[in-house]
């Protein structure tokens, strides 16, 4: 049997090889944007923002002057450091500084989703709140850095000698920035984390720059403190986005086509909630589910119905290895990545195989994690609009000659009655309804996000997805309609977020 990190590198392989392949080109450090089919601004001042008023809302001060006391202090601190450079500092620079800045902190953010274990919906709201901060520090320090101009460290001082590239102006470092917003983020997500860690790893982080040669002191002291700053945005809108109040209940259906609780712990519903959550830019949370014009699932007893409950009967009876497998790699429940977290690392080995530069990984994650995020809201709200039934409640209602469901009344009445009395699916149903699938929902719209960066592995890129929709049947929790209605609501929630970040959107996301 191929173990579940085996099936995880023939998944993310199969991506990789076929950029590899097709001869994409490799972007460099500032190289330019992909070819995508809805463009976006190569500078990131006309990008569109999620929580900043306008690019310069935060503009710090002028640096100091060459020839001031501050710079000549700083230069002297930067060439006692050059000489402590032990194999310990060497190694912290290069993980702070070989990828983009907000790279390891997106791997920060995975181990503590891990380590925390927040629910799938959750732990999508946190990514774009990380991501979206980062997203808004860097134009915040894109701002700071085109108004003012500071020479690099060994411009001033040939005795430095930088560990790193150093940027053609040190003020103010995108690192810097990014590790400021991105502490007081994940502070506020992961509060049951050891006091100090964020903290910590932000000032590793900027001190990286400064062991590295190519940054002042002043420079990155502020740009922290302007990354910060946008952070305190996303936690007056973690406040304000309907996580932490009490959501208007959805009025339960009743009647046997619609969800009940299901064996074998029969869990009242949950996640009716997310679907009342304020989206980050879809214009409400039923948008992308009427834009889609998914038709709701198939009525209940009708043909096609009854073909798909016979599908998820034959594939729960002949269950390969490989399907098994699967399911497990893509079940993504709490104490994983979760589906969110999973197609961000998905991006990241996508990254790793093919560098986008700076800037576009920047672009990159913030629409990525606005589309999972808003992806959930999406599925949420279509779940609790059709109420459908999961596929374990209609496979014990089949009657035992095989032609039809029997009523809830008739099983009472005589349970010898049903064909399947007793059936479980492979993996637990979780307590929700079915339609449409919420994995399903996530991997359309991550999928399509990374095809928009990634134009030439947008073949494979598109086959993980439906491979992860998939996975749901094999799991016996989905019918395939769940599934591929999943797919065609996400992927609409992404073209959304692409459409807005392109400016074909003229409304503004409501956070």
């Amino acid at each position: 049997m191929m173990s579940v990190k085996l099936f995880y590198k023939w998944t993310v392989g199969l991506i990789a090889a076929s950029l590899i392949m097709t001869g994409a080109p490799s972007w460099g450090q500032d190289g330019p944007t992909p070819s995508t089919g809805a463009s976006s601004s190569s500078n990131p001042l006309e990008w569109p923002r999620f929580l900043l008023d306008t690019p310069d809302q935060f503009r710090l001060d002028a640096p100091p002057a060459r020839k001031s006391r501050t710079t000549k202090r700083e230069l002297r601190e930067l060439r006692s450091l050059q000489e402590v450079r032990t194999g310990a500092v060497r190694r912290k620079v290069r993980f702070w500084n070989s990828d983009p800045a907000i790279v390891p902190w997106t791997k920060t953010a995975l181990d503590m989703i891990v380590l925390h274990r927040p629910r799938p919906p959750i732990a999508a709201r946190g990514l774009a709140l990380l991501h979206g901060a980062m997203y808004d520090a860097y134009i915040a320090a894109i701002d700071t850095r085109r108004s003012y101009f500071r020479a690099p460290p060994e411009r001033l001082d040939s005795r430095i000698k930088p560990l790193v590239e150093a940027s053609r102006s040190s003020y103010v470092p995108v690192h810097a920035v990014v590790a400021g917003a991105a502490e007081i983020v994940l502070q506020h997500l992961f509060p049951d984390q050891k006091t100090g860690t964020f903290e910590a790893l932000a000032t590793e982080a900027v001190e990286s720059r400064l062991y590295a040669g190519v940054n002042y002191r002043s420079d990155v002291r502020r740009g922290r403190a302007l990354g910060r700053k946008v952070a305190n945005l996303y936690l007056e809108r973690a406040e304000d986005d309907g996580v932490l109040g009490t959501a208007p209940a959805y009025p339960r259906r009743t009647g046997e086509e619609y969800w009940v609780e299901t064996p074998p712990r029969f869990e009242p519903a949950t996640g009716g909630p997310v679907g009342t959550w304020k989206p980050w830019v879809m214009s409400s949370p039923g948008e992308a589910r009427t834009e889609s014009e998914i038709p709701g699932p198939p009525a209940y007893g009708s043909a096609q119905f009854m073909d798909e409950l016979d599908e998820v009967l034959r594939v729960q009876d002949t269950l390969t290895d490989a399907q098994q497998q699967m399911v497990i790699f893509w079940d993504d429940g709490p104490g994983t990545f979760t589906p969110a977290g999973h197609w961000n690392s998905i991006a990241l080995e996508l990254l790793s195989a093919n560098p986008l530069g700076e800037k576009d990984t920047v672009r990159l994650f913030g629409l990525l994690n606005a589309a999972l995020a808003d992806g959930a809201i999406a599925a949420f709200e279509a779940k609790y609009f059709w109420w459908s039934i999961r596929p374990i409640t209609a496979v014990r209602r089949l009657c035992n000659d095989g032609a039809r469901l029997c009523t809830t009344a008739e099983l009472e009445d005589d349970p010898s009655l049903a064909d399947h009395p007793g059936w479980l699916s492979y993996i637990d149903t979780p307590p929700f309804p079915s339609y449409p699938g919420g994995h399903s929902t996530f991997s359309g719209a991550g999928g399509r996000i990374l095809e928009e960066f990634f134009p030439a592995a947008d073949g494979a890129i598109d086959r993980i997805a439906n491979e992860a929709a998939e996975s749901r049947l094999f799991g016996g929790i989905h019918f395939s309609s769940d599934n591929n209605d999943g797919l065609i609501l996400g992927r609409t929630v992404a073209q959304i977020v692409l459409d807005w970040s392109s400016g074909l959107r003229e409304s503004p996301p409501t956070g």
